[in-house]
C-alpha cells in the first residue's frame, strides 16, 4: 500500500493467506474504523488510506527521559550529536541543546569541537 497508495481485495488475501471473504472483512472493519477509505465496487474497489488516518502524532518525551536516552547511549561508549538524533528522534538543534545541557550540569564532557565533538560520561575520581 505503501508503494501504491491503495490495496485490494485480492493483494490483502496474498499477503495475509486469507480467503475473499475473510479480506473483504478485514478491509471493511478498516473502513468502519476510520482507516481506510473504498473507492469504487465490487471486482475494482481499491482502499485508501482515509486523509484523517495519516501519519500518526509523534508524542515526544519528557526532558528527563530524553536525558536518559543519551546517558544511556553514553554508558556504550562516545555520543555524537547524529547518534542522539537518531535515538531521540530529535532535529540537530535539539539534540545539540540537550547535550549542552546535560554537559553544563556535569553529566557528560564534551571532547572536541564542531562536527568533531563527542561526548562521554565523567570519568570517576579514584
Amino acid at each position: 500500500m505503501a508503494r501504491h497508495g491503495s490495496i485490494t481485495n485480492a493483494q490483502v488475501r496474498k499477503i495475509l493467506g486469507v480467503d475473499s471473504v475473510d479480506a473483504r472483512t478485514i478491509l471493511q472493519r478498516l473502513v468502519r474504523a476510520g482507516i481506510l477509505e473504498q473507492r469504487g465496487q465490487r471486482g475494482g474497489a481499491q482502499y485508501v488510506l482515509a486523509p484523517r488516518a495519516a501519519a500518526p502524532v509523534r508524542v515526544r518525551p519528557a526532558h528527563e527521559e530524553l536525558e536518559k536516552i543519551v546517558l544511556d547511549l553514553a554508558r556504550r561508549g562516545p555520543v555524537t550529536n547524529r547518534l542522539v538524533r537518531e535515538h531521540a528522534h530529535l532535529d540537530r538543534t535539539e539534540a545539540l541543546n540537550l547535550l549542552r545541557s546535560l554537559v553544563a550540569k556535569g553529566r557528560l564532557v564534551r571532547e572536541g569541537s564542531r562536527r568533531g565533538a563527542r561526548y562521554r560520561l565523567p570519568r570517576r575520581p579514584r
